[in-house]
């Protein structure tokens, strides 16, 4: 469980936005935006693993986004197998989210990770997401 306040503070101006460079713009908020957000372990057993997340967002302007999902783990000694589904609601383009990942060693000391993420977007349709990553 957990929550958050980002950019929170008061209002500001941009500086040196006259023709000269000097001077200060207009007075604009702060862009804060309010989150919360909370998952669990629904099953936890020896190689299977499913958790579930959902996290509330709401900006300063525009609408409330909220974003739910579930991802199962399936290990293998030090191979680890992710399936990953979500939607995220209140979003023009977004919605629909599945993915794919590997976690293995890569050498005595260190571990490697590939993951793989479908998100069906209105206008650019199928976006595919891929990631490498080495943790030492």
């Amino acid at each position: 469980v957990g929550a958050a306040i980002q950019n929170f503070g008061p209002s500001d101006r941009w500086a040196g936005v006259e023709g000269n460079g000097v001077g200060l713009g207009e007075e604009f908020p702060m862009p804060t935006l309010y989150r919360a957000g909370a998952s669990i372990r629904v099953y936890d057993v020896v190689t299977h693993r499913l958790s579930v997340a959902a996290d509330y967002k709401r900006p300063r302007t525009g609408d409330n986004q909220f974003h739910t999902g579930a991802e199962y783990t399936f290990n293998r000694g030090n191979l680890y197998a992710y399936g990953r589904a979500g939607y995220r609601f209140g979003y023009d383009e977004e919605g629909l989210t599945l993915g794919l990942g590997l976690k293995f060693p890569s050498s005595a000391e260190a571990d490697a990770r590939i993951d793989y993420a479908y998100i069906n977007m209105e206008n650019l349709s199928h976006v595919h997401r891929f990631s490498v990553a080495f943790m030492f």
